[in-house]
């Protein structure tokens, strides 16, 4: 059986955790050095000088939509149709939420006037744990994640997919998807396994209770 993606639909026996960049492996000074070049790493760097030249509205947009059609390529590989949202900034822990409702009217505020949809602020006002997002509205909350204005968990249960984003264009997805199955969506888009996070025992945290 293939997908619209044109692979062959097979899983692992295990869970694995991929972090998908838009930053070229080559350009690492070996498998434990920093980046060599000054790449742009946020919404926010717009305006600013990064390799030799201003980042633009247009270049963002450009990376954001890799990542975006990356996520979709993956949830139309596993036959996903929604994401539920397994943490929220807007909840509490302890008593008290990461981020309150005037936080996200300061982020939203911030933001190139290019960069503020007006369909995203009620997303983000409102999205909290236990709500269900629809394949069509995937494409906003992404959107809401990598513009740095909340960031979310999301995961389909069933198909044991978790992904999420805390900045820097860095998306971690945890799957069952092969690894190398995972580079090729990536490569359509343009965007690579972060080469350093092959390996297991990655130390990065996931629930992994979410998802069961």
């Amino acid at each position: 059986m293939k997908t619209s993606t044109g692979l062959k639909t097979k899983h692992t026996s295990q869970h694995k955790l991929s972090v998908i960049v838009k930053y070229r492996p080559w350009l690492y000074e070996d498998d434990l050095g920093p980046y060599t070049v000054d790449e742009y790493t946020s919404s926010s760097d717009i305006g600013d000088i990064h390799e030799g030249r201003e980042v633009t509205v247009s270049d963002y947009l450009y990376d954001e939509s890799r990542y975006i059609n990356f996520v979709l390529a993956v949830l139309n590989y596993e036959n996903i149709s929604w994401l539920e949202v397994v943490y929220s900034p807007l909840d509490p822990i302890h008593g008290q939420p990461k981020l309150s409702v005037s936080n996200i009217q300061e982020w939203f505020a911030y933001l190139k006037k290019e960069l503020k949809e007006p369909q995203l602020y009620p997303i983000a006002e409102n999205l909290k744990r236990g709500d269900i997002v629809l394949y069509n509205d995937i494409r906003n909350v992404l959107k809401i994640m990598f513009r740095d204005i909340a960031h979310y968990e999301l995961a389909n249960k069933a198909s044991g997919l978790y992904l999420l984003n805390y900045g820097d264009m860095y998306l971690y997805l945890y799957s069952r998807i092969p690894l190398d199955t995972v580079i090729q969506i990536a490569a359509k888009y343009g965007l690579y396994v972060n080469p350093r996070d092959y390996i297991d025992g990655y130390p990065i945290e996931v629930d992994k209770y979410r998802i069961v």
